[in-house]
């Protein structure tokens, strides 16, 4: 009796899951409809959903008037380090 192979479609898997992945290279990302560059290295992403915004205004947000709930403005930026390559992906030049 011969067994058909459940993994002989893994690559094809792999590549369908690599198109739906926002952050691999090349895919369009839904909330900026922009195409991500064909990195082949590490590549840090803006994120697109970010806790903090570094363009938020002093007086935005700025709600001191209750003495339980206070609240001040912050700013900064959230990146998002791709993961879908490895470190054997990477190719090492030593000099």
């Amino acid at each position: 009796q011969v067994e058909e192979d459940k993994h002989d479609n893994d690559e094809a898997i792999n590549n369908n899951q690599q198109s739906t992945n926002p952050l691999c290279p090349g895919v369009i990302r839904g909330k900026t409809n922009q195409r991500n560059p064909f990195y082949a290295h590490i590549y840090v992403f803006d994120n697109d959903y970010p806790a903090l915004l570094s363009d938020i205004h002093d007086d935005e947000n700025n709600n001191n008037d209750d003495d339980l709930f206070r609240s001040h403005v912050a700013r900064g930026v959230c990146g998002t380090i791709s993961k879908s390559v490895t470190l054997s992906d990477f190719h090492v030049q030593c000099k």
